[in-house]
């Protein structure tokens, strides 16, 4: 009994031992993570630090920088409008990258804010006017070419901010009575299929029509962009207030198992 109970105490400490190893570090860390079949996906919606531990080789990342404002109404005997703000760009790294161990800033641009992560920048959406919406950057693979804003129109409204969407995010003209819509954001596939950089509508003053927001987070009429997809921000009526665009975001993507 003495040595049966004795070897079950020695096999006791080689278990407390075994049970309380020193923890491995993961391959990559930092922002909130969550997985998905074979992949973990790093999201940032504010600046922050990717910590790398070991080379890892199957990298692709989301950078959305942040939408445009828009500006405090002007009045005059035929205007009390500013535009939509421009969505921020959409730059999607989807050929496979190597991150060697180190620390990688990452930077979440919040309105009228670039984002960036490992030397690509998403630009900010352009700040929209008093008539005409403001522009963006091109989307998609990191496009350079912005994407114009509609113009406002002679009276009292405002032109819709334009969407990160390469070729096709224009923002509205402003027509007759009513203001234009925002142009539609880019879409990207680095989680689920969703758009972002959506342009702010226009506003429109008196007894006009105000225009939509553009799909991907851009805000309607008198709104904020939508936080985390860079959308622009919806023009203003009020001579005392603008509007803010929505802030950016940065989504890391890499093969874990």
């Amino acid at each position: 009994m003495i040595r049966i109970g004795n070897t079950l105490a020695r096999y006791g400490n080689n278990l407390s031992r075994i049970g309380n190893p020193s923890s491995p570090k993961p391959d990559i860390s930092g922002g909130t993570v969550t997985y998905s079949g074979d992949y973990a996906y790093h999201t940032f919606t504010s600046s922050g630090e990717l910590i790398v531990n070991k080379t890892v080789t199957t990298v692709t990342y989301l950078i959305v920088g942040g939408g445009g404002s828009s500006v405090k109404a002007v009045e005059t005997p035929f205007n009390k409008s500013s535009s939509g703000g421009g969505g921020g760009q959409v730059v999607e790294v989807i050929s496979a990258q190597t991150l060697n161990p180190g620390t990688y800033p990452v930077v979440v641009g919040g309105s009228d804010q670039n984002s960036s992560f490992n030397g690509q920048t998403a630009l900010k959406g352009e700040q929209g006017g008093i008539l005409a919406g403001g522009n963006s950057g091109a989307g998609y693979l990191g496009g350079t070419s912005n994407i114009r804003s509609g113009p406002g129109g002679n009276y009292s409204d405002g032109g819709g901010g334009a969407g990160s969407d390469y070729p096709d995010g224009a923002g509205g003209n402003a027509s007759g009575i009513t203001s234009g819509s925002g142009g539609r954001g880019e879409l990207s596939y680095i989680k689920f299929p969703n758009r972002y950089g959506g342009g702010g509508a226009g506003a429109c003053a008196f007894e006009g029509l105000d225009g939509s927001p553009g799909e991907g987070g851009g805000g309607a009429a008198r709104t904020n962009g939508t936080a985390n997809t860079g959308g622009g921000a919806g023009g203003s009526s009020s001579t005392s207030t603008g509007y803010s665009g929505g802030s950016g975001l940065v989504v890391i993507k890499y093969k874990y198992k």
